[in-house]
């Protein structure tokens, strides 16, 4: 009797453990469950977060990555150079996905807006040789020349598609997307035709010729820097993207990193500068005499404005009277410190003797930008712009 009985405590015992062991199972199993709940959880929180932010701000604040890269059209063979980057097709499909999603909220917008009534006094002889007759005011290309408040100006016009109706692109430089020549305007036609009028096209892209493809010219846009200026905050600017990359084997680019401006010219001398020269933007041709006059053609007959960036509230006045769609818009912002870009930092400029260096290696650059000025003046003083 008393063997039994130690046999059924025995047993009691052990179905006892045995119930514990097992609780404690399902309570290990419940609390990895709970944590794996937990974590995957903060991770969608995270993710959604993230998507949200990246997305909103492309949207709002379109920074020198957003919209960059073109939706190709099926007509439109991508250049060999930009296909053979697997890499950046991966990396492009984030912002296309954001040039349809812009497209999209357009078309769904009904808008009255047919083109962009340019207003002039044609008294004035600044326009004496823009034929207003001619140009496609269906099509506003904003030509964007580096480093003179692009991005801003960008920013601006963007929010005004979005209220106004009006279609925007915003894509690569013409050397990026191979437009050379005639080819280089049917690409760039075909890429045009593919969207909606009326259309804000921008684009890191010198002034092309419509005339010659027989189509008839946009309506061109433009703000230009001080040329020395210029190529300061060029040299800063590309120095600050080639050290947030450091993705690359480059000994030359590694060099310049660790320069200031100074530095760099004692070593490889003003001309290896990296610049665009506002003579081959607005003409399409190395900086000469000739190209400096065609430059100047260009510029009367197709441009209805190219403003100063050391003027850059003035430039947005004229503008607002120039083209009405904007009225309202764009002045008013800048004036209350709207400025959107890439702000570099620890720019130290060149000594004196190397900036007035500068200035005689660019003085073709400086033959253009004088006249862009003095013509600036004269379309403030027509507009009653102080």
């Amino acid at each position: 009797m008393g063997t039994k009985n130690k046999q059924y405590v025995l047993g009691l015992m052990m179905s006892d453990s045995e119930n514990k062991s097992l609780e404690g199972k399902k309570q290990r199993n419940m609390d990895q469950t709970l944590r794996l709940i937990c974590v995957s959880t903060c991770i969608v929180i995270f993710l959604g977060c993230y998507i949200v932010y990246e997305t909103q701000r492309s949207l709002t604040t379109i920074s020198l990555n957003a919209f960059k890269d073109p939706m190709l059209l099926p007509d439109v063979k991508m250049p060999e150079a930009l296909s053979r980057s697997k890499t950046k097709e991966y990396i492009l499909t984030h912002r296309l996905f954001l040039n349809e999603t812009i497209h999209m909220m357009l078309k769904k917008k009904n808008s009255d807006v047919k083109q962009f009534d340019i207003k002039y006094p044609h008294s004035c002889k600044i326009w004496r040789h823009y034929e207003k007759s001619k140009i496609d005011q269906s099509i506003l290309i904003y030509s964007k020349y580096q480093k003179s408040g692009s991005t801003t100006i960008t920013h601006l016009l963007y929010n005004i598609t979005l209220k106004n109706g009006v279609n925007f692109r915003y894509t690569l430089s013409k050397d990026a997307l191979g437009y050379n020549g005639i080819t280089g305007l049917h690409n760039l036609t075909e890429i045009i035709k593919g969207y909606p009028k009326p259309v804000i096209y921008i684009a890191h892209v010198g002034f092309l010729d419509f005339t010659k493809i027989g189509y008839n010219p946009p309506v061109y846009i433009d703000v230009v820097r001080d040329p020395v200026e210029q190529a300061i905050s060029m040299f800063y600017f590309l120095k600050q993207c080639w050290a947030c990359q450091r993705k690359h084997n480059n000994t030359y680019r590694e060099s310049i990193i660790k320069m200031n401006m100074s530095d760099y010219i004692d070593k490889y001398g003003v001309d290896k500068l990296p610049r665009k020269s506002q003579i081959k933007w607005f003409s399409g041709i190395d900086g000469n005499r000739k190209s400096i006059n065609m430059a100047k053609r260009n510029i009367e007959k197709y441009y209805l404005l190219i403003g100063v960036q050391e003027y850059y509230i003035q430039t947005m006045q004229a503008l607002e009277m120039l083209l009405p769609l904007f009225k309202g818009q764009l002045h008013s912002k800048v004036q209350a410190g709207v400025r959107i870009g890439a702000t570099t930092h620890s720019k130290f400029p060149p000594n004196s003797h190397q900036f007035q260096l500068m200035r005689e290696k660019y003085a073709f650059d400086y033959d253009l930008y004088n006249f862009i000025v003095q013509r600036f003046h004269g379309t403030l003083k027509c507009l009653h712009i102080p």
